[in-house]
């Protein structure tokens, strides 16, 4: 492990420095994530507009052949008990209301055709322009990503920091330690941390063993998932295993790199 100057001070300034180009990386991956699932939003927005689809000439024979019997049927029922009290003329009043009702439906009908036909056409447009919108932002987010992860300040502070320990939680107690006398070199402060994050472990196995316990006495299993993911500990993994991802991207890149040199 590297050391830039063996003054606690400059000690402090480097990892700073270190946690400043993780976390500009941090932002560059989750503006990366955060448009792959706009990406994925609109993609589900795509489909919904195909599956939706342009009223055709067979749905509107149906739906007013529907409507036309209902009518129909209700006009009937209607002749048959206003017949039993009063005059055949109000039979005349009942279907030609049914008849009206029916030349209503067609034609309203007609129009939401004719709507459908221009709005599904503009909309899926429109839907396919965003996603190709949405694709050149991620390929340009996704560039910036690869040029910051092979850029000289990201070397340097990978250099630096132990890749055990490449994540915020671990710079920040490295400060700690080192701010507070705790430690006056990066190894003593590796040390120290090695020996929180162990003790954190332990802490953490025990209230899980207890949650483990509450839920076989019918406890909330909800109270035991939000006890671990509040956990100090828990939360120093999530941040190694994006750690690793880092280190693995990197890696990736520069076994391509070589392979382009040697074709």
């Amino acid at each position: 492990m590297g050391q830039f100057m063996e003054t606690k001070e400059s000690l402090i300034e480097k990892i700073d420095f270190c946690e400043t180009v993780l976390k500009t990386m941090i932002e560059l991956e989750d503006n990366i994530k955060k448009l792959k699932e706009k990406e994925l939003e609109l993609q589900k927005e795509h489909k919904d507009i195909v599956d939706e689809g342009p009223w055709d000439r067979g749905t509107l024979i149906f739906y007013c052949v529907f409507v036309g019997l209902l009518c129909a049927g209700v006009g009937l029922i209607a002749t048959v008990i206003i017949g039993l009290f009063t005059a055949s003329w109000k039979s005349f009043i009942i279907y030609g209301a049914a008849a009206l009702g029916i030349m209503a439906m067609i034609w309203r009908q007609k129009d939401a055709i004719e709507k459908s036909k221009f709005e599904i056409p503009t909309k899926l447009a429109e839907n396919e322009r965003k996603l190709e919108e949405i694709a050149e932002e991620i390929k340009e987010a996704q560039r910036k990503s690869d040029e910051y992860l092979d850029s000289d300040d990201f070397s340097k502070a990978m250099e630096f920091i132990p890749h055990d320990y490449f994540y915020i939680a671990a710079m920040e107690k490295f400060k700690y330690f080192l701010v507070n006398g705790h430690a006056d070199t990066m190894k003593e402060a590796v040390k120290l941390y090695d020996e929180y994050l162990r003790r954190e472990k332990l802490e953490f196995e025990a209230t899980r063993t207890a949650d483990e316990a509450k839920r076989a006495a019918d406890m909330s299993t909800a109270t035991a998932i939000a006890a671990k993911e509040t956990s100090e500990y828990a939360r120093i993994m999530t941040e190694q295993n994006e750690s690793i991802e880092y280190w693995t991207k990197r890696n990736a890149r520069a076994a391509e790199k070589i392979n382009r040199k040697l074709k």
